[in-house]
């Protein structure tokens, strides 16, 4: 996997927008062929489950979208392009704010959380309990 330099050195920071991690879940999709949104699931997790939070959420963005392609998403609108975008978007949502994607898709966190084995939000939250520079403003 090639990146460009710019893009990695703008990305990183608390506002969702992180190149590495889109890319290399673009990588973890293609696992099992190409691009599609599901990439290849641990064997506890539910394919149906993961395709119905997906959809729901792919769906209602698409539909915000749809009805003012200006409008205020709740998360990136490049995420309505297709379910391998949307996936990756998701995936930098759930890394760099993941407050933001569990009030916005609390199912697509949940989802996220067993695919990636882990809760950033719950370590966010203990952040923002433990240092004043991590609390949202007032």
């Amino acid at each position: 996997m090639i990146l460009a330099w710019p893009g990695v050195q703008q990305s990183g920071g608390w506002e969702a927008y992180n190149l590495v991690i889109h890319e290399l879940a673009h990588k973890l999709d293609m696992l099992n062929g190409d691009a599609n949104g599901l990439p290849p699931l641990h064997r506890q997790m539910r394919i149906d489950a993961w395709a119905s939070a997906m959809q729901r959420a792919y769906d209602q963005l698409d539909r915000i979208l749809d009805a003012d392609p200006d409008a205020e998403t709740p998360i990136d609108p490049y995420a309505a392009e297709n379910p391998a975008e949307f996936f990756a978007v998701t995936s930098e949502y759930f890394f760099s704010a993941p407050d933001v994607l569990h009030r916005a898709f609390p199912e697509v966190y949940a989802q996220l959380a067993d695919f990636y084995r882990q809760d950033p939000l719950a370590r966010l939250q203990r952040l923002q309990a433990e240092h004043p520079d991590y609390r949202e403003p007032a």
